[in-house]
């Protein structure tokens, strides 16, 4: 049950940074500036793909 719970959430909210830091809290309970981090990769992957 939990993994199809995980399943149905990864595939709801994994699609913006602001929703990939609220899945990423609600499972691993980030501290504030590990988020930002996360953010800030995510944007950095996101610019190398597009630049690419």
């Amino acid at each position: 049950m939990a993994d199809t719970i995980i399943s149905y959430l990864e595939e709801k909210y994994l699609d913006s940074i602001e929703k990939n830091i609220w899945f990423d809290t609600l499972i691993n309970e980030y501290t504030k500036e590990e988020r930002l981090d996360k953010a800030q990769n995510y944007v950095d992957n996101s610019a190398l793909q597009v630049s690419t």
